[in-house]
């Protein structure tokens, strides 16, 4: 194990994803797989072959494992999947006049891309 492979921070925020009412499938692999890797801005703090922001399987459960301590946000969970994020889109959905929210734990928050991950979080994102 090298040192870069010593995993320092390890915690599991929960995401999901709803369209018009339908509830969007988080794919496997984000993070891990070279078509759902996109960005490779934070590799460095990764453990090797992964993204320190990843997904094992379609759960939701983001996977948060870091050869350092420090904060991750939402908004670098969607820059490494490649898809958008932001306080008026999600995936291929936009618009402009307030149909996208973003709770944590069922509370409104506003701080869209720039919300810092914690263990356990339920994060409920809903457009339409």
């Amino acid at each position: 194990m090298t040192n870069n492979d010593k995993m320092l921070l390890h915690i599991h925020p929960h995401l999901e994803i709803l369209i018009g009412g339908n509830p969007i499938t988080i794919p496997a692999d984000i993070g891990i797989g070279s078509s759902m890797w996109k960005n490779h801005t934070i590799d460095t703090y990764g453990m090797t072959g992964m993204s320190p922001l990843h997904t094992h399987d379609t759960s939701g459960t983001i996977h948060v494992e870091s050869n350092t301590v420090r904060n991750y946000t939402l908004g670098q969970f969607f820059d490494v999947w490649g898809v958008q994020f932001n306080e008026t889109c999600i995936l291929d959905k936009c618009s402009g006049n307030g149909k996208l929210s973003l709770t944590i734990n069922g509370v409104s928050n506003y701080e869209y891309r720039n919300h810092v991950l914690k263990d356990g979080e339920l994060i409920r994102i809903v457009f339409g």
